[in-house]
């Protein structure tokens, strides 16, 4: 039987191991990157810096700015997205508890450093659901 794998690959969203042909790569722990993305996009207002910029030419990350959020969110949301798969947080349960624990440190919500930002969040929230439903369709078929 032929079997048939698609991905997707969003640029500043995808880490390096998806622009690969080895999908055994492919991961929970590379979810963990495009979360962490979509935080830092919410945070910084600026796309991030494509996977493949950042491993070949060496392009860094650009710092989220300390006003944006308490330094253990932003040193998280760094460890998302590092582009060795073993760095990465070990679960999503791990990395929200990462975030959680910074925002309960500062006594503060998470929306409150994302008012200027909301409309990017439920864009990513749609668009998510849009992926999912169009792999969950191609599985069907």
């Amino acid at each position: 039987s032929l079997t048939m794998t698609s991905k997707v690959v969003k640029h500043g969203y995808s880490p390096p191991e998806q622009y690969s042909s080895d999908i055994r790569k492919i991961g929970f722990q590379s979810d963990i990157y495009a979360l962490g993305a979509t935080f830092y996009k919410v945070l910084s207002g600026r796309d991030p810096v494509y996977a493949l910029e950042r491993t070949i030419d060496g392009t860094p990350l650009p710092p989220i700015g300390e006003e944006l959020a308490p330094s253990r969110a932003r040193a998280a949301i760094h460890s998302a997205m590092s582009l060795e798969i073993g760095e990465r947080p070990k679960s999503v349960e791990i990395f929200r508890k990462e975030l959680e624990s910074t925002l309960k440190e500062q006594k503060k919500g998470l929306m409150d450093y994302l008012p200027h930002t909301m409309w990017y969040a439920g864009f990513c929230v749609l668009w998510m659901t849009l992926v999912l439903a169009i792999y969950l369709w191609q599985q069907s078929r």
